[in-house]
């Protein structure tokens, strides 16, 4: 059945809308067996069953078996947040949505507004700024397309949307629709753990949502990737190190070739690497100090400021 759901999914991602009613081959047609044992409906066409269909289905298998696409489960570290600290939760989804990068984050927010405002460029343009903005719209952000936000103001409209938006009442039946659309953007398909970081962002709405009295929500710890990242970075700031100093040392004339004794003298040279380098390579990795020395990251393009 997990490929059958994958297809599904699929199908739903391109557009598609249906209803599909399935039972066991083999399960006669006596009394006590007329029901379907799954249901699978996307939430448009749901709206077009009559009601006393799911007479024909078991009970709440229509639940137990949501369209969701699929995320590869690893074991990686987890942390439990409190739900009644907003800091920590707004803390939380900050350095979620920096993992995640800005360029997936457009392509993210814009899939959530097209959800929460269906017709929001006609009840909502943007061009009329302020004066048409929606009133779920956090006040401290501008009224403009996600792509023309500053990284800020990106990340505050994200986090109102899954802090506050979302465990509205009004809105709270488009959380499925919300994630279901998010899970397939495939955006991560090389790196697969940050679709498990996005599934904790949601995780922290449903539980906001939830009324089982639950206090904190289990979420992965994103301090492993980090140091991840780190020890990645520094890996590759090494190697680039080596190459520059291979080049500079053994390598300055055409006639010249690097022997691997040459290279291993330029290894044993690193510590005389000149700072400024070293320093271009390092905030060149790090996306931290990307933005910490003044590059401009919304757009992939890295503009340094004088340091």
């Amino acid at each position: 059945m997990d490929k059958f759901t994958d297809v599904l999914v699929k199908l739903q991602n391109e557009g598609y809308d249906f209803s599909i009613f399935v039972r066991k081959k083999g399960e006669s047609s006596g009394s006590d067996s007329v029901k379907f044992s799954h249901a699978y409906v996307t939430p448009a066409a749901k709206q077009l069953l009559p009601l006393n269909i799911w007479d024909l289905v078991e009970d709440s298998s229509i639940l137990k078996h949501g369209l969701q696409p699929k995320v590869t489960k690893f074991n990686y570290e987890t942390i439990n947040l409190p739900l009644e600290d907003l800091d920590s939760l707004e803390r939380y989804l900050k350095n979620a949505f920096k993992h995640l990068r800005q360029v997936p984050c457009k392509s993210i927010v814009k899939a959530w507004i097209k959800v929460i405002e269906p017709r929001k460029k006609t009840k909502y343009p943007y061009i009329k700024g302020e004066l048409t903005k929606p009133d779920w719209w956090p006040r401290n952000v501008q009224h403009r397309e996600p792509d023309h936000l500053q990284k800020d103001d990106r990340m505050r409209l994200m986090t109102s949307i899954i802090l506050a938006v979302l465990p509205d009442q009004r809105y709270r039946t488009a959380f499925d629709d919300l994630r279901q659309t998010s899970l397939g953007l495939s955006l991560f398909k090389r790196e697969p753990h940050k679709e498990l970081v996005l599934k904790s962002i949601f995780d922290i709405s449903q539980a906001l949502c939830s009324d089982d009295g639950s206090r904190t929500v289990e979420v992965i710890d994103l301090a492993q990737f980090t140091a991840r990242q780190t020890e990645s970075h520094l890996r590759t700031v090494r190697e680039v190190s080596i190459r520059t100093i291979s080049s500079r040392n053994c390598c300055g004339n055409a006639e010249d070739v690097c022997d691997s004794s040459d290279q291993e003298r330029a290894a044993d040279s690193l510590p005389t690497l000149s700072e400024p380098v070293l320093l271009d390579s390092l905030v060149a990795s790090d996306q931290n100090l990307l933005d910490v020395f003044g590059y401009s990251v919304v757009e992939e393009s890295a503009t340094p400021c004088h340091y």
